[in-house]
């Protein structure tokens, strides 16, 4: 445990200005965007950190309030687990109505994960704002705040990118279970402010979270009631010859790709060799985003190679019981990582090919799965 015993009320204002750039102001890419909207232009004109950032260079400030600074993100993602750091997705990030950016933050798991959901504790960097309440977890991560800890579901974390040690993680626990911090009273008042901002921005990701979740979660019961109607089965049925696998995102075309239907309800043509599953969606032409029917077919893939473009994957829709396609997803997944979306697709007549640009997959522990909408 760090702690300064005498308050630096320079440093200490310093590094609560530092907090709010880090957790309330747009990005670069945002702040110094030419297409300028109502939140930015609001937001402006009420902070006067960025109008500073905006009359600075662009280069010198990237790296100025990186508050936490790690050599390079793990490329092998672990399963979550009790004493990691990670960050929230970037799908939950953005605007309140007050019109701050609240922007990813960093957070240590202070459990493993139970029901889909893990305890976390939020950290931050800044030595001088810390007290005998913050928990000292190394000088590359900072502190974790023993009374900044939320419930939240695994889905928010996104990046996986450092391990703490097992002390620390105990400490936090055991600050947290006996709730015997400084009363609120007692702190210095940038302290004070520095403690409501930052359990603002956990209870902000936490209800966000949540929101992404059950939001899924509709858009799940959705597609099952749509297959119990037309299988004339009942959703509880349905949902046992119908697996979506679990997938850390909120962006529902994934889970729906690489979905199954089991049993009965498998494809009369299951993927054999140089084949992949895809799942049929057929849109409603007048109501966008309304789905009528689901089913899964074995597509052929012709070509799967790396060439100058990136990953290339080839192939032919089948003609029946196809209607005329109108545009296809396709992801390639390895092992248990997060599948990656193809950054191109294209479609001519039954025919596709999708590029996955920077790839370098392992063929032998990977494969691809699509989304076909007709």
């Amino acid at each position: 445990m760090k702690n300064n015993n005498k308050y630096d009320e320079e440093n200490m204002s310093s590094s609560l200005s530092s907090l709010y750039i880090n957790r309330f102001c747009p990005p670069d890419t945002i702040l110094f965007s030419k297409n300028i909207d109502k939140e930015i232009k609001g937001h402006i004109e009420k902070c006067t950190m960025c109008q500073e950032r905006l009359s600075m260079d662009l280069e010198p400030w990237k790296d100025l309030f990186k508050i936490l600074k790690f050599d390079k993100q793990n490329k092998e993602v672990p399963d979550i687990q009790l004493g990691q750091i990670w960050d929230f997705s970037k799908s939950i990030e953005g605007w309140d109505n007050s019109g701050k950016y609240i922007n990813s933050s960093f957070v240590i798991t202070l459990s493993n994960p139970e029901n889909g959901h893990v305890r976390v504790a939020q950290i931050f960097s800044e030595e001088s704002l810390a007290t005998t309440d913050d928990i000292f977890l190394s000088d590359e991560a900072g502190f974790g705040e023993a009374w900044n800890i939320a419930s939240i579901p695994t889905r928010a974390l996104a990046r996986f990118w450092s391990e703490a040690p097992k002390s620390a993680i105990d400490q936090i626990n055991s600050l947290a279970e006996s709730k015997l911090f400084t009363p609120i009273q007692e702190l210095h008042p940038l302290i004070a402010e520095f403690r409501k901002q930052e359990q603002e921005v956990l209870a902000i990701f936490t209800e966000r979270a949540e929101a992404a979740e059950r939001k899924l979660a509709e858009k799940k019961i959705n597609i099952l009631e749509l297959l119990a109607k037309r299988f004339k089965l009942s959703l509880s049925e349905i949902s046992k010859k119908f697996d979506f696998p679990d997938i850390r995102t909120w962006d529902f075309e994934p889970h729906l790709a690489f979905a199954s239907f089991t049993g009965d309800l498998a494809p009369a043509n299951a993927a054999t060799e140089g084949q992949c599953l895809a799942i049929v969606l057929h849109e409603d032409v007048s109501m966008p985003d309304v789905i009528r029917d689901v089913r899964q077919v074995a597509v052929t893939i012709t070509h799967m190679d790396s060439t100058d473009e990136g990953f290339l994957i080839a192939g032919e829709l089948p003609e029946d019981p196809l209607d005329t396609p109108v545009r296809v997803q396709t992801w390639w997944a390895e092992k248990d990582n997060e599948p990656i979306k193809a950054s191109e697709c294209v479609l001519a007549d039954n025919y596709f090919q999708a590029v996955f640009k920077g790839l370098k997959p392992d063929k032998a522990a990977g494969h691809p799965r699509m989304l076909i909408y007709v």
